[in-house]
């Protein structure tokens, strides 16, 4: 019986370790489905983030062409403010020019004015003097002519007065 006692004693001890056996082979496998579940999960998270990753990048990608294309015409918008900014300077700085130059014309021209206004003053004033004298002249003629007409008879009527002196006849 001993022997019985030892057998049963050594079946019972395999069956509690057959049974710790299988409980650690259920909590292995369990282990197994949680750490399969697990990987699987981690692995659809990885692919979930990689696909995150590519429409970030995609997004990033777009944003830089846009945020370039942009850049572009901000710098294209920045050259032709400098070039119409240059221009209209360089139209101030002509414009300016020309307003001098119309001014010294103006000048010019009114200082023509005022000398042609002199010098038609000065004419009036020598053709009224010129005018002055031509009566003051015709004046003169005339008394000169009225004299010289009468010194004439005058110098006739002793010519004549000598002649019917002298004696000399005439005959008509």
């Amino acid at each position: 019986m001993n022997e019985d006692l030892t057998i049963q004693t050594a079946l019972t001890d395999i069956r509690q370790k057959m049974a710790t056996i299988d409980k650690h082979k259920r909590t292995l496998e369990r282990d197994i489905q949680q750490q399969t579940t697990r990987k699987q999960e981690s692995e659809r998270l990885v692919q979930q983030n990689e696909n995150d990753l590519r429409t970030v990048e995609r997004d990033l990608e777009r944003v830089t062409r846009a945020f370039n294309d942009k850049q572009r015409v901000k710098d294209q918008t920045n050259k032709t403010f400098q070039n119409l900014t240059s221009q209209a300077e360089r139209r101030r700085t002509t414009q300016a020019d020309i307003d001098r130059r119309l001014d010294q014309a103006k000048r010019r021209v009114m200082a023509c004015r005022a000398n042609t206004s002199q010098i038609a003053q000065k004419i009036y004033a020598v053709d009224k003097h010129i005018k002055t004298r031509s009566v003051a002249l015709q004046s003169n003629r005339d008394f000169k002519q009225n004299t010289n007409e009468e010194e004439q008879e005058q110098s006739h009527r002793q010519q004549n007065y000598q002649y019917v002196q002298s004696g000399v006849s005439c005959s008509y």
